[in-house]
């Protein structure tokens, strides 16, 4: 089987005109890195240098051989073929490396079925591999249907030019391959941190929220995905777990954070009141109604009204709140016509709501009005991994407020805060952190010795989890039956100290003892842990 064909006729010498065509092709190729213009531009070349009726360039791909373009009669049959790497006389000389020329009809190598599915008949064929290096990444291949390879020009000396010419082609097309992917890998890229950046601002913490715990970034979750919505949201919670706070963040990330966030605690105002604070008053409406008023609902208009503790609201003003969400419409007190409100509600409530309804304290079609986006908020004794950093924020902005140096805590007092059951919660931490930095007065680092005593009186009683005293520890001692003092004693200031996690300064404090009167107490009845 012949590699090259070697000249039948006189060999020629390359005219001048021919190679500064060949020249002017060669620079053609380094114009551009656009993949997809330099395949057509490598095959358009070809053909301008050889009298051939069709082409094809091929790339390896996956252990496979693909038609990535081609041109002629059957080019859009042919692009996109797919042979295996040593099929047909393009595998071949991408296996072997080396540009070769057949005439299909008489030749081995060719693929015949190829041409026979596709409708065309070829004569000649020329094929030269595409090689950086030593790594052959495809193959370009130029057929004539119509000349005999006696009629082609095949001269050795032109043939290896036609080689060079493709060996510029193969370094531009490589280049463009690069190129092609870096920019898809950067497309993709930029693509998923995008996409990143979108679940990432899901669980992005508002700025008024203080907290990284599991449950805190679950609500952050929500809060980020209701927001964009126009839907009615629900907050569950007990006092003082910062149901305003999220209503605000999700007001300040909605489509109406330019517009009115308006807040009404619906338990903080007597009955007769709440309806003309919510749906405002013409003058004259009743006794003291001596000049117009707006309501919430029209101050509000555009934006969020938030209705905290709606579960203290009366049925009969539920009613009407159930006819404004319905209807977007509210008439203010002795008024003859009514108003189009565009309002955003965000409720909230200590109560469980689902009991009220059914208890028939709470309206079932408001509750469900409003409970389209549901929002728990734990207590603070389900989320204590957060006291260390709320207790840090609430330090320095009261610092700061106090115009004094920002001040510390101990361990000791974060290990207390932390078996702490806060009934209070947050709005509890916090004015407890006030309490402190004005009572400790010069005092840089606040210790246990700082902390108010029913932090420790309550360490008589055993807490359980749901928050509920199980009895005093001298009581289940005296349970026991009669037992001698010292042992009694013993028990008792060894289940203090458990209590305390063997902080004998805490245990001192709950026995009201000072530390050295406790250590004498602990070696002379024999206590260590």
């Amino acid at each position: 089987m012949k590699l090259v064909k070697m000249e039948k006729k006189t060999t020629h010498d390359i005219d001048p005109d021919l190679l500064n065509k060949f020249y002017q092709t060669a620079k053609r190729f380094s114009r551009t890195l656009d993949l997809e213009s330099l395949k057509k531009e490598v095959l358009r070349s070809l053909k301008e240098l050889e009298p051939v009726s069709a082409g094809s360039l091929w790339f390896k791909e996956d252990g496979k051989i693909r038609c990535v373009e081609s041109f002629g009669k059957a080019a859009n049959k042919i692009r996109g073929r797919v042979l295996d790497v040593n099929e047909g006389i393009v595998g071949w000389v991408v296996t072997n490396k080396v540009y070769t020329i057949a005439e299909s009809y008489k030749d081995g190598r060719h693929a015949s079925y190829v041409e026979e599915e596709v409708g065309y008949k070829s004569k000649t064929i020329l094929c030269f591999p595409l090689i950086v290096g030593r790594k052959c990444f495809g193959a370009v291949q130029i057929i004539d249907s119509r000349h005999s390879e006696e009629e082609l020009r095949v001269d050795k000396k032109y043939l290896n030019l036609l080689q060079e010419i493709v060996d510029i082609a193969s370094i531009a097309l490589s280049n463009a391959i690069n190129y092609h992917s870096l920019v898809e890998d950067n497309v993709e890229k930029e693509k998923q941190n995008v996409l990143l950046k979108q679940r990432l601002s899901l669980f992005e913490r508002p700025e008024n929220i203080i907290g990284e715990s599991k449950a805190l970034q679950q609500i952050f979750y929500l809060v980020n995905k209701y927001a964009p919505s126009p839907y009615n949201v629900l907050i569950y919670g007990e006092s003082g777990t910062g149901k305003e706070l999220i209503a605000r963040a999700i007001h300040d990330r909605s489509k109406r954070k330019d517009m009115p966030f308006v807040a009404e605690n619906c338990a903080a105002i007597p009955e007769t009141l709440l309806e003309s604070e919510l749906f405002g008053f013409m003058k004259g409406a009743f006794t003291d109604a001596k000049q117009n008023k707006k309501g919430l609902f029209l101050v509000a208009n555009g934006g969020t009204l938030f209705l905290d503790e709606i579960g203290a609201m009366p049925l009969a003003l539920q009613t009407k709140i159930l006819r404004v969400l319905q209807d977007k419409r509210v008439k203010p007190l002795g008024s003859t016509r009514d108003f189009e409100v565009d309002v955003r509600i965000i409720a909230a409530s200590n109560q469980d709501l689902k009991k009220a309804v059914e208890e028939g304290t709470f309206r079932d079609d408001l509750f469900y009005r409003l409970n389209v986006l549901p929002i728990y908020l734990p207590p603070l004794r389900e989320r204590k991994e957060d006291i260390p950093l709320l207790v840090k924020f609430f330090l320095e902005r009261e610092c700061k407020v106090m115009n004094i140096g920002v001040k510390k805590v101990s361990r000791g007092v974060l290990d207390v805060f932390s078996e702490y059951a806060w009934p209070g919660n947050i709005r509890e931490l916090e004015n407890l952190v006030r309490q402190l930095i004005v009572t400790t007065e010069s005092k840089k680092v606040i210790s246990e010795n700082d902390l108010p005593d029913y932090f420790f009186q309550g360490r008589k009683y055993a807490i359980s989890q749901d928050g509920k005293e199980s009895g005093n520890l001298a009581e289940k001692m005296l349970s026991q039956g009669i037992i001698p003092w010292d042992d009694f004693l013993r028990q008792y200031i060894t289940m203090v100290l458990e209590e305390c996690r063997w902080n004998v300064t805490r245990a001192a404090k709950c026995l009201k003892l000072n530390r050295s009167t406790l250590f004498s107490k602990m070696r002379k009845l024999g206590i260590k842990r």
